[in-house]
């Protein structure tokens, strides 16, 4: 096939993927998005009719930040307007994700010894109701669970492990009490203002293990991301000399000892996923060196030598699904330690590159630049995606990027996947409808397993030619209806389109891609 017209084709494919939006038959409403204008090119090809291949898959998450209403919630809920305001506030955050490309979003659940929902085990956080008290029938978690998943991105439970907050924090609960210290303060530790909970403590990690277990049981989360799973900073400095005697059997030296006590906490909390939802994937956070390297790398603040984590242990373990090192640096400290996060680390389990966007509008006078480059830098290495930290300041830096920029964040992505697969097996979907409706099309598809399964799908679509080779393109993810309407107006005249759907999970597993679905939009039958 001539160049010229695997050009224009690539062309077309531009001005296809520009005008489609979705009006599905469920429960998801439409979200325009801007347009891609970017896409890769078709080429030529020596089989006639080449096997589709799915795009690469990416994940794109936020950090949206709860302690102290950072990023959400900014007001309290403890009034019904107060609520209303509060899901409002949340709604027009997820839009704004879901217009910058986000799929992925972890969610603080657990801030300093509380939570961002009712339970028995440790007490409502203030910054969602100051009183204490939600209006009737209101959870926030399962709201934003709900709005996450309606616009297709899935929900980590993001959960601060051994913080409990300053001792003003911690003494006030205290006195009403609540919280970890009021049932065991033989088994807290204060260093400077902030109390932390003994990570040498059995009992510490089986309070950790009944959150997670009622955590996952009620809510419907895709993941559950630790953060803070290490000691304070200065290692020096905390006072855990009494557990280090009574509770080191082996008689290991004192760091070696401290990473063996996270690790335990990240083996128990896998244990208890495995046991009651192994489909929720378990991820951690992490400092984002980890180990000094030779010079000329710079120094720093290490994982393993100052914080007692070692990631790499936890992969061998195969006892979390993905990490996600916070290399909020830029220069060389980046450059050096991500690269040996993907050589050294990697091989070993999925790495998203956790980047401070922060720092744009902080003191650190980062430029929009270094930005660019470190996620040029992550492609390099061909990780797996990227997290930005934090909420607002990610959509700050959106709606400073060019167009060109937005538009690469924007390119369509499938989710990696990760934790188990769902329990209920996916079934088989077919696209069974192109209905021309003038000037859109709409396609409907068909699932051969009944509701409530659970699965959502994903709407490609491709040109089609004989021995012309073009990737498939993400149209539609995680969608919860059985049909969408794209426009048709401006779809390449006399040009062959091909339709696929797909099962999947918010987890990012996917069931079998169905069979092509043909249209051929030509002029002649517009009129």
């Amino acid at each position: 096939m001539p160049k010229r017209l695997t050009s224009t084709l690539y062309r077309s494919a531009v001005l296809l993927l520009m005008l489609f939006f979705f009006s599905q038959c469920g429960s998801r409403k439409a979200t325009p998005r801007r347009p891609h204008i970017e896409l890769p090119e078709c080429s030529i090809s020596d089989v006639a009719y080449s096997v589709p291949q799915l795009p690469g898959a990416e994940m794109r998450a936020v950090w949206l930040t709860t302690i102290f209403g950072l990023d959400w919630p900014k007001v309290s809920a403890d009034t019904y307007p107060g609520m209303v305001r509060q899901q409002e506030s949340l709604d027009k955050m997820l839009d704004a994700f879901v217009q910058a490309g986000i799929n992925t979003v972890f969610l603080q659940v657990r801030l300093r010894g509380d939570l961002l929902y009712p339970s028995s085990l440790e007490s409502l956080s203030a910054t969602v109701s100051k009183t204490g008290a939600l209006p009737s029938g209101y959870d926030p978690l399962q709201y934003a669970i709900d709005a996450c998943h309606s616009r297709g991105m899935s929900v980590h439970a993001w959960m601060v492990v051994y913080p409990l907050g300053t001792n003003d924090h911690v003494r006030s609960l205290a006195k009403q009490g609540k919280g970890f210290y009021a049932a065991h303060p033989e088994m807290c530790i204060r260093q400077g203002n902030a109390w932390f909970m003994d990570p040498a403590q059995p009992a510490v990690r089986t309070h950790m293990a009944q959150l997670v277990r009622d955590l996952v049981t009620r809510y419907d989360v895709d993941g559950v991301h630790l953060d803070y799973i290490r000691y304070p900073d200065g290692p020096n400095k905390f006072d855990d000399l009494k557990s280090y005697q009574r509770m080191n059997p082996q008689r290991l030296p004192r760091m070696e000892w401290r990473e063996a006590n996270v690790t335990a906490m990240i083996d128990t909390l896998h244990r208890t996923l495995q046991e009651v939802a192994p489909e929720v994937a378990l991820s951690t956070a992490c400092i984002g060196k980890y180990e000094q390297l030779p010079k000329p790398a710079p120094g720093g603040y290490f994982c393993k030598n100052d914080v007692s984590q070692d990631p790499l242990v936890w992969f061998q373990r195969g006892i979390v699904d993905f990490i996600v090192p916070m290399i909020y640096y830029k220069d060389r400290h980046f450059n050096y330690y991500i690269a040996d996060w993907a050589k050294r680390i990697a091989p070993h389990g999925p790495i998203i590159a956790g980047l401070g966007v922060y720092r744009l509008y902080d003191n650190s006078r980062w430029q929009l630049q270094d930005i660019y480059n470190q996620l040029d830098t992550v492609a390099h290495y061909g990780l797996p995606g990227v997290s930005y930290y934090r909420a607002e300041q990610f959509l700050q830096m959106y709606d400073q990027l060019p167009a060109e920029r937005q538009d690469q964040l924007l390119l369509p992505t499938r989710r990696p996947a990760f934790g188990a697969e769902p329990r209920i097996p996916f079934g088989l979907a077919k696209v069974e409808e192109i209905i021309d409706q003038g000037e859109r099309l709409t396609i409907s598809w068909g699932y051969d397993l009944q509701e409530p399964t659970g699965h959502t799908f994903n709407l490609y679509y491709r040109l089609y030619g004989s021995h012309l080779d073009c990737p498939l393109v993400l149209l539609g993810q995680s969608l919860a209806g059985r049909s969408a309407t794209i426009s048709r107006d401006f779809l390449p005249e006399d040009v062959l389109v091909e339709f696929f759907i797909e099962p999947t999970a918010f987890s990012g597993h996917t069931g079998q891609l169905s069979a092509g679905a043909l249209y051929y939009n030509s002029h002649e039958l517009k009129k």
